[in-house]
């Protein structure tokens, strides 16, 4: 026997190359004249003439195609083409797979492989173990014996289980079909079996998506009953995807639940929608014995045409009011769908759109519901101006459609030029110029109900041009110390604009959602929309604070206006500025080392400094903890149509109660007229890498035509790479 000492040596594969065979190393036969490189480490080799064994010991390492093989020896006797590798055998393929082994058996001209006591580790972490394992060239399948699979992580000297695993009489993987097949397997969680699967497979790590079923979703409310959901996903290509959801319901019957996405290359587009057909009710809530279609269709999406064009869309439909809240698919109580095609240059902006809507509450009337058909604006904006300062020059084009009542068409033009100068003083000084010119004309379809405004009965048209002059004046003063920075700054704002004479024949249908608050009271117009116009010139004067250090941030504002003509027509009762002077308005911001929070508004009237509206929100959250308190308190704050006062109180927690423990509560409640209950929920959440399990309770005190205060509750359960 010759014995020689060597590293990297460089051997014809006719002697070694095919030992690199186990999980594809030697994916094809190799012929006897054909030479293959194949480069390994050792620390010593020998052979021994007799009988032709060849012995490589000492930190073996071959490396071939991608695949490494180590081990403390290889003996290889090419009489009878047998290999076998001992001493902490580990091997690594090109997909990042780890085996490791005491004893890997080679044979069949070494392409066939037999190993025991087997550990695998996959690409994407889990984890492989065996009894012993076979691997088939012919087929390229490898054979698992008395196997156990699990992704989660557990340190081995602990003697722990996993979270979950399966385990299983045998378990094969097909490389060529990227998947693992399991043969009377069982599924273990937390230390108990759950669930026996005679068969079963599931996609292997090389696999980003694969087709099959989802985890089951489990849940329950006194509308539908018991609800068991399976979902099942396809994936068409990398690019589009599907998942439909029979959902079986003990009180409803089957419904159908189903979602499509597809990324188009230069844009994208997912569609989301239900359907089922089930009893029949009335309003309230009696089954009237004859039966239904109900269902939803969500659907959004873009495409981006070119470098200066984009359209996108927005679907939102369902079948009637309660459909959606009844079947636990949203919370919403108007629905919107629009088309919008955009246009982007350099300083020119140009947007058409389609806006429909659909009520959901019970005092919503469908023919009373406004939809733009359509809405055009165009904006240019230019720094190239001789006064300096900023031009902006806008068109505004729109068409509304309420189906039995009244049409709206309205064109507007505007021209804004503002300019922000600093003194050497330090005084800021902001000025704003603005007109515009509005064109309206209403026609009244014929199956209006006119006495449900009183409104004037013929169709009609007017204009209006509007003029606005503003300048606010700051002074900031700042103070910078050590560890913190304070900046007090007195502001003080007067706007004048013509007063006019209120146009009768004119509907708020764009500015209902008016509020006064720290961001309406120094703003030049204050209404969001073109439909209501202050023309009310005034003074507005306020004060601000701000602190900020490395752990604390503190902002707070108070201010007021005056009115120096009579308040604006346009500005009704309870809005805050009906009088002279207005309400006060003062806002507060807080936060301390990014974990505690606080934001509150309030609205005081002017004479008695009583609460009209207060706004308060309050958070903490650090790793282990987060709660959420909001309080909302209305005085006639709203003047829209059917608001009234409210009161609400909001409250939502979530603590950890021991590692990968957490719980959770969360409570609504309507204090307007006393400690009326309107939703409340709790939950238990075990989150690990590679399970999780959560049970939500929640009670709904609602009641809304066919749906009624109940409780329900949601079970659901995530096995990592299991759905």
């Amino acid at each position: 026997m010759s014995c020689v000492s060597m590293k990297k040596l460089l051997l014809k594969g006719t002697i070694l190359s095919s030992l690199c065979v186990m999980s594809g190393l030697a994916s094809t036969p190799i012929s006897a004249q054909e030479t293959k490189v194949v480069e390994f480490e050792a620390d010593q080799l020998s052979h021994d003439d007799k009988t032709g064994e060849v012995l490589a010991l000492g930190r073996v390492k071959l490396n071939r195609k991608g695949y490494t093989l180590e081990a403390g020896q290889i003996r290889y006797n090419p009489k009878t083409g047998k290999a076998v590798a001992t001493g902490a055998v580990k091997m690594t393929d090109p997909d990042g797979n780890v085996i490791w082994s005491d004893r890997i058996e080679l044979e069949n001209d070494l392409r066939d492989a037999f190993v025991k006591d087997i550990r695998l580790l996959l690409k994407d972490g889990a984890q492989v173990a065996a009894n012993s394992a076979v691997r088939d060239e012919d087929t390229g399948k490898i054979t698992l014996n008395r196997a156990v699979y699990s992704p989660c992580e557990v340190c081995e000297q602990s003697g722990e289980e996993p979270l979950w695993q399966l385990k299983a009489v045998k378990v094969v993987h097909d490389k060529g079909k990227r998947r693992l097949y399991y043969d009377n397997a069982y599924l273990e969680v937390l230390g108990l079996p759950l669930m026996w699967l005679p068969k079963f497979s599931h996609p292997d790590p090389t696999v980003d998506r694969a087709n099959g079923f989802l985890p089951i979703e489990f849940s329950s409310n006194k509308q539908l009953g018991l609800i068991v959901g399976l979902p099942y996903y396809h994936s068409f290509s990398k690019s589009r995807d599907a998942t439909i959801t029979p959902l079986l319901t003990t009180k409803e019957g089957l419904v159908l639940k189903g979602e499509y996405r597809q990324h188009v290359g230069y844009g994208r587009y997912e569609v989301v929608g239900s359907l089922t057909y089930t009893d029949k009710r009335d309003e309230f809530n009696v089954d009237t014995g004859a039966n239904e279609f109900r269902g939803h269709l969500f659907s959004h999406g873009y495409l981006d045409h070119n470098k200066n064009w984009r359209s996108s869309y927005e679907i939102n439909w369902a079948s009637d009011d309660t459909y959606l809240r009844r079947y636990d698919f949203s919370d919403d109580d108007t629905l919107m769908s629009d088309f919008t095609v955009e246009g982007f240059y350099d300083q020119s902006y140009l947007t058409a759109r389609t806006i429909a809507f659909q009520g959901l509450r019970i005092e919503d009337n469908s023919g009373l519901t406004g939809h733009a058909l359509p809405l055009i604006q165009g904006e240019y904006v230019t720094n190239n101006t001789p006064l300096g300062g900023t031009l902006s020059l806008s068109a505004d084009g729109l068409i509304l459609h309420q189906p039995d009542w009244v049409d709206t068409k309205r064109l507007s033009a505007q021209a804004e030029w503002k300019n922000k100068e600093i003194f050497n003083s330090g005084l800021v000084l902001e000025t704003t110029l603005l007109l515009r010119g509005d064109l309206y004309e209403y026609r009244y379809e014929n199956n209006a109900d006119l006495n449900f405004f009183p409104e004037p009965e013929e169709d009609t048209s007017f204009s209006r041009g509007l003029f606005l002059a503003s300048n606010t004046l700051s002074f900031p003063l700042i103070k910078v110390t050590a560890d913190a920075q304070h900046r007090l700054e007195p502001l003080v704002d007067i706007t004048y604009t013509p007063q006019r004479e209120q146009s009768q024949s004119q509907f708020n249908f764009d500015s209902q959602a008016f509020e006064l608050d720290q961001y309406t009271l120094f703003s030049p117009d204050r209404f969001a929309g073109y439909d209501l116009w202050d023309d009310t010139s005034r003074f507005t004067y306020g004060l601000s604070y701000a602190f900020h250090s490395d752990s604390l941030t503190f902002e707070t504002l108070i201010g007021q206006s005056y009115a120096i003509n009579n308040p604006s027509a346009d500005l009704t009762v309870n809005t805050g500025l009906e009088d002279n002077f207005s309400d006060w308005v003062t806002a507060q911001t807080l936060s301390y080392k990014n974990h505690f929070t606080l934001h509150q508004q309030l609205r005081l009237d002017s004479d008695d400094l009583s609460i009209k509206r207060h706004l308060v929100d309050v958070g903490y959250e650090d790793t282990k903890t987060a709660i959420n308190v909001s309080y909302f308190k209305s005085k006639e704050e709203r003047w829209q149509l059917y608001r009234e006062n409210r009161e609400e109180l909001r409250v939502s927690g979530r603590v950890q109660l021991k590692n990968k423990l957490w719980l959770s509560s969360s409570l609504v409640q309507d204090l307007t007229k006393g400690w009326d209950g309107v939703e409340y929920g709790a939950g238990i959440e075990f989150l690990d890498d590679c399970l999780s399990i959560s049970l939500q309770y929640r009670k709904n005190y609602t009641r809304d035509r066919d749906i009624e205060p109940g409780n329900s509750i949601i079970f659901r359960i995530k096995l990592l790479n299991l759905g």
